[in-house]
């Protein structure tokens, strides 16, 4: 969340405390905070806690003077609720990690804690978008490209859960996106052209998936770009869940398109040309 990057941001109390740096930007806090507002991370350094850190955000998002805006803020909630962390010093772009730092819950309780504030109702739109438990950035962009609101350009496919355990003979699996009820889950595999080995394994994982009595779509990379095999994609999976997405207007298919367009961007530094 920027730890790794400058410039760093630094919480004060008081405005004429220090004198400036470049490399430094001070955010003025005269205000009570809630507790869990400020957690330890070492010793001696002190940092704001992922809750309040996703309202940070969300009064950024809430300024019309600045860029970022509310898809920014659900990608930040999604990364802040899921299990992998963006680090642009490793080849990767992001490493996992065993639990996730905050969740959709927590959030909305800290806010509640910390009552009116700015940005307060651009954080609460946001956690109605996003899901708990990615694992990666591309399976956040895949999931907000099925499960956010027509409005904001998704296909409101709600129901799902990310990285939902199923039982299988082989033990416990996961599946990237899940509609539990349904039965349905969509795999997300990167580029169809695999070493051999690593396309068999995929195919077993699938193969176990689908004997646990759950349809798995794939999607590749090349499906989210092509708009004609996107379309597929989606057509495959909704009817697979038995669901129609009926958008009524070009306005909303503009909206559409210019999201995907807008997330396939952000995706970009997670996918692994071949060599």
């Amino acid at each position: 969340m920027g730890v790794t990057e400058k410039p760093f941001h630094v919480l004060l109390g008081n405005t004429s405390c220090g004198r400036g740096r470049d490399d430094i930007v001070r955010h003025p806090c005269s205000d009570g905070l809630p507790p869990r507002s400020i957690i330890r991370a070492s010793r001696d350094v002190w940092t704001v806690s992922p809750e309040y850190l996703m309202c940070q955000y969300a009064a950024r998002a809430a300024d019309p003077s600045d860029p970022f805006d509310l898809v920014d803020l659900i990608l930040v909630g999604y990364e802040l609720c899921g299990t992998y962390l963006l680090d642009a010093s490793i080849d990767d772009g992001f490493v996992t990690t065993e639990e996730p730092l905050t969740s959709r819950s927590k959030i909305e309780r800290f806010c509640g804690r910390r009552g009116r504030f700015v940005g307060v109702r651009m954080v609460r739109r946001a956690l109605r978008q996003i899901s708990d438990m990615s694992n990666s950035p591309r399976e956040s962009i895949v999931s907000m490209l099925l499960t956010m609101s027509l409005g904001l350009g998704g296909l409101g496919l709600r129901g799902s859960v990310m990285n939902y355990e199923v039982e299988t003979d082989q033990g416990i699996k996961r599946v990237d996106i899940a509609w539990p009820k349904l039965g349905v889950g969509v795999e997300y595999q990167g580029r169809k052209y695999h070493a051999v080995e690593q396309a068999q394994r995929e195919d077993r994982r699938r193969n176990t998936l689908a004997g646990s009595g759950m349809t798995i779509i794939t999607v590749w990379n090349e499906d989210l770009r092509d708009p004609v095999l996107f379309e597929r994609f989606v057509g495959d999976v909704t009817n697979a869940l038995g669901v129609r997405v009926r958008v009524r207007s070009e306005a909303h298919r503009a909206q559409q398109r210019l999201l995907r367009a807008r997330l396939l961007n952000e995706i970009k530094p997670y996918i692994k040309e071949p060599s």
